[in-house]
């Protein structure tokens, strides 16, 4: 916070503010006082963010009510900022970084809240509505290739259909509802000539329930396709030739 003081002749004085705002959320609010001025005088639309209560953004659900999926473009918190949610009728929400071709996050019920970004100035991260959130950590192919995505298509009901590339490797990538209530079918797709290694989740309590099905952290249980798997304490990594390859997320 910066304050000058000026003296003012009589009569009208032209004053220009400029200031330069970066990274969002910020504002400029400017006020004065002097001679026959009680207290502070504001002349900026806005008040002091001092002492007085930031209302909450307008809840504006998104949570599809249909047969279609919901897509949401926007930031998130828990996410890189090149990103996309999806929001599935079953209850089943997830969140893919476009920069890392990776599911960020999980979770159940309620999709998101457009309120912070289709009113006022529209910036800022959110977060999703719903419970049982869980981040999966540093997840998606290990490799030192280049991983690019390159796009999703639409099925008939909204679904992306997620493609992206992994050094020579063409990845198609589905991850859609299943047939229960708060569950998630991922169908991983590889066409190329290598096999590549796929870590599912990374940094969250795992215990295993049996040699494919782990639980995760919270509600989540993780079911896992027949290849070579190395599971520790607290991440799972997988083996995954050419051909298709189908992980299942769900509430227990």
């Amino acid at each position: 916070r910066k304050t000058a003081r000026v003296d003012l002749k009589q009569g009208l004085t032209p004053i220009r503010v400029e200031y330069f705002e970066h990274t969002g959320e910020q504002s400029i609010l400017f006020n004065w006082s002097g001679p026959g001025i009680s207290g502070t005088q504001w002349l900026s639309d806005e008040r002091s963010k001092q002492g007085r209560k930031r209302k909450p953004p307008v809840v504006i659900d998104l949570t599809p009510t249909g047969k279609e999926s919901a897509i949401y473009n926007h930031f998130l918190n828990g996410t890189t900022p090149r990103s996309l949610a999806v929001g599935h009728p079953n209850g089943s929400n997830f969140a893919f970084s476009t920069k890392n071709c990776s599911m960020d996050i999980i979770w159940s019920g309620k999709f998101i809240s457009a309120g912070r970004h289709w009113t006022g100035r529209g910036t800022g991260r959110t977060d999703p509505l719903g419970s049982n959130r869980l981040p999966l950590g540093e997840n998606g192919f290990v490799t030192d290739a280049p991983v690019q995505f390159k796009g999703y298509k639409l099925n008939a009901l909204r679904q992306p259909i997620l493609s992206y590339t992994v050094g020579d490797s063409i990845i198609t990538d589905a991850i859609l509802p299943g047939t229960t209530n708060h569950q998630l079918v991922r169908t991983i797709n590889i066409k190329g000539n290598q096999t590549l290694t796929f870590k599912a989740v990374t940094g969250i309590p795992i215990t295993p329930l049996d040699k494919k099905t782990f639980q995760l952290a919270g509600s989540w249980k993780l079911a896992l396709p027949d290849v070579p798997t190395e599971a520790t304490k607290d991440s799972v990594l997988l083996k995954l030739a050419p051909g298709t390859h189908t992980i299942t997320y769900s509430i227990k």
